[in-house]
């Protein structure tokens, strides 16, 4: 029991034996030297990649959201086909093609709806609906979007 209690033991100490790495606590400068070492090799690497670069969440945010652009204006769409509901009066039908042009801030700026929509009741009402259109803000120009919206039928109006 003693010989294997020792063989244990002496496995143990050589297992534990010394660490030939550098010992203590590495000043200031030395990490500091170190972080700018593997910064220099980051750099290197990154530089050398020719794939696509990833846009960051900022870059995206400022970007104009395609998605949820369509996902409001569809919203609104379905608002404006209730005008031939409300509405009273004889008025055109078919597809209502609109034109909206948004600020950077996401808010419609202008709007504009073709004929013969233009200057009724109905196309008053549609337009109302379709400028409370606010989409994700964006950086850049005004984004001028053309929407039709079939009047006729029940579907969806697209772009």
């Amino acid at each position: 029991m003693r010989k294997s209690a020792l063989f244990l033991l002496a496995a143990i100490a050589v297992g534990c034996g010394p660490s030939y790495g550098p010992q203590g606590v590495k000043s200031p400068e030395e990490l500091l030297d170190e972080q700018l070492e593997a910064d220099k090799e980051r750099e290197a690497t990154d530089t050398d990649t020719d794939g696509p670069t990833e846009d960051t969440d900022m870059d995206k945010r400022a970007q104009w959201d395609q998605h949820q652009s369509e996902l409001e204006l569809i919203r609104a769409a379905r608002s404006a086909k209730q005008c031939v509901g409300v509405v009273t009066s004889e008025g055109p039908q078919g597809t209502a093609k609109v034109t909206l042009t948004f600020s950077p801030d996401g808010n419609v700026k202008a709007s504009d709806i073709n004929s013969p929509f233009k200057d009724t009741p109905l196309g008053k009402c549609i337009l109302n609906a379709m400028a409370n259109v606010v989409v994700p803000p964006f950086s850049g120009d005004d984004h001028v979007i053309d929407w039709e919206i079939d009047l006729d039928a029940k579907g969806e109006g697209g772009e």
